[in-house]
Formats: C-alpha cells, structure tokens, sequence
C-alpha cells in the first residue's frame, strides 16, 4: 500500500506511516458502526426481495405482460469511424425509426384484472 501522494515534502516518514495507519482503521471503523447502527436494513431489504420475487412468480398479469414481450432483433453493427458518429447515425436506418403515434400497435393497454371490470346492471 502506498502513501498518499503530496505536494509537499514528507519531514517524518514515521508519522506519515501512523496517519496514513489512522486513516485506513477509521475507515474500518465507520463501515463497522454503519452496520451495528443499521445493519438491520440490509436484512430487511433482503426479506422484502425474496416476498417481491414470491409475488411476481405468482403474477398473473405479469405472466402476459413477459409473455406478450417482442424480441428485438436489431443490431447495432459497427460505429462509423468519424467526429459525428454521436448523433444521427441510427436515423437513417428504417428499422429504428420511432412509431407513428396513429400506427395500430404503437399502444395495446392491457385489460383489467377481473377485480376491477365494471358489470353491467
């Protein structure tokens, strides 16, 4: 491990070394005290994750929405050896043209889960 580099010059290499000693142990320190003050989210944060992964495993409108995902197949290929490779060089490209806000497919919302569907008197 090396000293931290300075622009001044170092008088006493031995109290550099206790500093530099000092630093690292406070370091150490504060991450241990992070965790006994609040180590306890981290737990919790890990409960939450497994009973979110429960709920989404059993999702039924998940299920669709993953289902009805589409692949995209495009490739980006080679970027143009040039200054202004940063803007515009996907545009001229057809396949990655944005959807016209009339195309038939640009918004397909999916229907309501049965819970919510209004009945008809």
């Amino acid at each position: 491990m090396a000293l931290p580099k300075t622009d001044k010059k170092i008088k006493d290499m031995v109290q550099a070394d206790e500093m530099w000693k000092v630093y690292i142990r406070a370091g150490d320190d504060s991450e241990k005290i992070w965790r006994y003050n609040w180590g306890w989210m981290l737990d919790e944060y890990k409960d939450l994750k497994q009973k979110m992964d429960e709920k989404t495993a059993t999702s039924e409108l998940l299920k669709r929405v993953t289902k009805e995902k589409k692949r995209d197949n495009r490739v980006l290929g080679n970027f143009p050896l040039s200054l202004n490779h940063w803007y515009g060089w996907l545009a001229e490209k057809k396949e990655y043209h944005l959807e016209s806000m009339t195309s038939p497919d640009f918004f397909k919302p999916l229907p309501l889960p049965e819970i919510y569907r209004v009945t008809e008197k």
